[in-house]
């Protein structure tokens, strides 16, 4: 049986170099343009969705980032439960998710909707506040944010 330490351990948390100005977000346009520059990979963004993680302190800098899951061509698993553990294990503030459509339409379908919903929910009994939810597709300014259409 695994202990708490040897979890936390296996536990992947890509942290942003510390010896550079972290970026700061403000808005879902930056998140969106910083997600696409520096989280996903831009060989396979076309190939299989992906969910990630992003994870923010007070001042709303980014500070560290995860893979979530890999799906197939048209969908992925978004964990809510693992999305927590991570959220807390980092002690953040708050918390964006991110998934990619590789058709290229970024329009939300209803388990997305649904599920934010519920990841929302999860996340507010550790006070950790679901900044967004991007979903984006190769074109770098063709995203969907749920926070600007009123969703968060």
């Amino acid at each position: 049986m695994n202990t708490k330490s040897e979890f936390i351990q296996k536990l992947t948390l890509k942290s942003i170099n510390t010896d550079k100005t972290r970026v700061v977000i403000k808005e879902s346009l930056e998140l969106a343009h910083y997600l696409y520059n520096h989280v996903y990979d831009t060989d396979t963004i076309n190939v299989y969705e992906s969910c990630y993680a992003v994870f923010f302190n007070s001042r709303g800098e980014i500070f560290s980032y995860c893979l979530i899951s890999q799906g197939n061509d048209f969908s992925v698993a978004m964990d809510i439960k693992m999305i927590c553990q991570y959220a807390i294990l980092s002690n953040c503030i708050h918390c964006a998710i991110t998934h990619n459509h590789p058709s290229g339409v970024v329009q939300p379908g209803l388990a997305d909707k649904t599920q934010t919903k519920k990841l929302k929910q999860a996340l507010e009994l550790f006070e950790i506040k679901l900044f967004d939810h991007i979903i984006i597709s190769s074109e770098k300014d063709t995203f969907y944010s749920f926070a600007d259409h009123g969703l968060i």
